[in-house]
């Protein structure tokens, strides 16, 4: 991540056409940032218009200002002599991550990232990196992989409800339940949430029935919010690809609900080469996102799935 105390060359064409509304001058500006709390005096303001090199803390605070990435807003010229820190592997989408993150502290609204990688482009270790960044805005970070690993015994959803409970991985037993109610206690939900949460732990095998589902999607959109609002949240999740049919559903009811809260979804997904099928749900699909595009490497493996039922859905031959 970027020092807050490096300074950067701004585009003064794009800062200009950003500040081209009457009501964006460098004194609306100003005050609108000091109501949320946030430095950006009129001096630095003008600084940046004017050419002459600003902290990056305040290139950060106008991207999220304009919901914009923080690279959109480097001169150009300058890019290229970024710290190391930022010079290597996905720089410019760890830039643009981090604005979505300053976005959600400055707005109070969710973000939704979209990573797609095809085999071999180090997706997840984007999604490390992006987990980190986050950490260190003072996010609280939970983070979930759908692949295949050998030391994976826990079901997708059970590890999503055990990381927002604080339940580590010794947290077994006969306990379990009570354990749950404790942390639901601490958490401020109601004991009706105790049994959708054992039961999302449970990880039954066979589909849920629809009302036990639906209770299952509101306790974990409580959940959600009860943790978010304690402190904001970036909740990732690695190979959508591979989630299975409840897991998918359970995503395509939950993430729009939460939009509304400070966190930051970042889901990864696996782009096959040739393949036009996308991992998100239908309601997903409709969402406002910001995309990031991974190349891979030639004739690199695919990720294996954990579960045995694929989100993709495959047209039938006909002879």
């Amino acid at each position: 991540m970027l020092a807050p105390d490096v300074r950067v060359t701004l585009d003064v064409q794009r800062l200009n056409l950003l500040r081209q509304r009457p009501a964006d001058g460098a004194a609306a500006v100003s005050e609108k940032f000091l109501d949320r709390r946030r430095c950006l005096t009129q001096a630095a303001l003008k600084r940046a218009a004017s050419g002459r090199p600003v902290r990056f803390r305040t290139v950060r605070h106008l991207a999220a200002f304009y919901g914009i990435g923080v690279e959109a807003l480097i001169a150009p010229a300058t890019r290229s002599t970024l710290p190391a820190a930022t010079a290597g592997a996905f720089a410019v989408e760890r830039l643009q991550c981090a604005a979505l993150c300053d976005a959600v502290l400055a707005t109070g609204q969710g973000r939704l990232a979209d990573v797609r990688g095809a085999p071999g482009s180090d997706k997840s270790a984007m999604l490390a990196e992006c987990t980190e960044d986050a950490r260190q805005r003072g996010f609280s970070a939970v983070a979930v992989k759908l692949a295949r690993t050998e030391a994976q015994a826990l079901h997708p959803l059970a590890q999503l409800v055990r990381a927002l409970l604080y339940i580590g991985p010794g947290g077994d037993g006969s306990d379990m339940a009570e354990l749950v109610r404790s942390r639901c206690r601490a958490l401020d939900l109601g004991a009706q949430h105790v049994d959708a949460c054992l039961g999302m732990l449970s990880a039954p095998a066979t589909w849920p029935l629809p009302g036990a589902q639906a209770v299952q999607a509101a306790t974990l959109v409580a959940l959600i919010h009860q943790r978010a609002r304690r402190q904001p949240l970036a909740l990732v999740v690695d190979d959508v690809q591979c989630a299975d049919w409840s897991t998918a559903a359970m995503l395509d009811t939950v993430l729009p609900a939460t939009l509304d809260l400070p966190l930051v979804w970042i889901l990864g997904s696996e782009a096959q080469p040739g393949s036009r099928a996308d991992p998100l749900g239908a309601r997903l699909e409709a969402l406002p996102r910001t995309t990031f595009h991974l190349a891979g490497v030639p004739g690199a493996p695919a990720v294996p799935c954990a579960v045995g039922v694929p989100r993709e859905r495959r047209g039938r031959n006909i002879n």
